[in-house]
């Protein structure tokens, strides 16, 4: 009997053994996959907390952050002084060829719209005075997410797997996207003064009694003579007088 009950102890002594060597064997890759998989469920997390944001403008702003959370994590990190469409010039340059899937324009599968569809959105949005429908927001998710697939499937295979696992888009930090958009907003103020100057030339251009431009029209033997006398007497009231005799020093 004592003989069998340590058969059985060693037996399971062993198998024990088995058991903490294999566990010990495959916790680097278990914790491998943890970590891994933990990246993966941190940016799901990030893009659902930006498309349920409280603001439909902050909800767009998201979207666009998404597009360039994606270029950095493939890779490219975007210049924060930029504007949006001039990233979104660049980017349907060079990773949105023409018939790419989610391209725009004929020979996409028409599930993206392009980068500069999106900047032209999100600008309108975030910055325009009028208020957008919660269906323009999520129509523009849905866009989003055709373009960031289109940018995937036009990098090579290596990046893509790289740019699943990368890190570099949680590197951009709150800072990068306040510089972000603190310069876009100087833009767009500079482009509505730009806008009220020119809209104030323009009336006044066209209120009555206002002087008409010169030079703008052809000459014609009826507006030629006026012109020259014009000329004329501005250059004699230029030209100072010769002194004469009888004038005082």
């Amino acid at each position: 009997m004592s003989d069998d009950a340590d058969d059985e102890e060693d037996e399971q002594d062993e198998t024990l053994s088995w058991g903490v060597y294999v566990l010990l064997g495959v916790s680097p890759f278990l914790l491998i996959g943890l970590v891994l998989t933990s990246i993966v469920v941190a940016k799901v997390v990030r893009r659902r907390r930006r498309r349920n944001r409280d603001s439909l403008p902050a909800r767009v702003d998201g979207g666009w952050q998404e597009i360039l959370d994606q270029v950095t994590d493939l890779g490219t990190r975007p210049d924060p002084r930029m504007t949006r469409q001039e990233i979104a010039a660049t980017l349907d340059a060079a990773a949105m060829p023409a018939g790419a899937p989610g391209a725009a324009g004929p020979g996409g599968t028409g599930t993206g719209v392009g980068a500069k569809a999106l900047a032209a959105t999100a600008d309108r949005v975030v910055f325009g005075p009028d208020d957008v429908p919660a269906a323009v927001v999520d129509a523009y998710w849905d866009d989003v997410q055709g373009t960031r697939r289109a940018l995937v499937a036009a990098a090579p295979r290596r990046r893509r797997l790289r740019a699943l696992f990368s890190l570099r888009s949680f590197r951009r930090g709150p800072r990068e996207t306040a510089l972000e958009r603190r310069s876009e907003r100087a833009r767009v103020r500079a482009r509505a003064a730009a806008d009220r100057r020119g809209a104030e030339l323009r009336r006044r251009r066209a209120a009555p009694g206002s002087r008409p431009a010169t030079g703008g029209g052809a000459l014609t033997p009826q507006n030629l003579l006026p012109a020259v006398r014009g000329f004329l007497s501005r250059l004699a009231g230029r030209v100072p007088r010769a002194p004469r005799k009888g004038d005082r020093r």
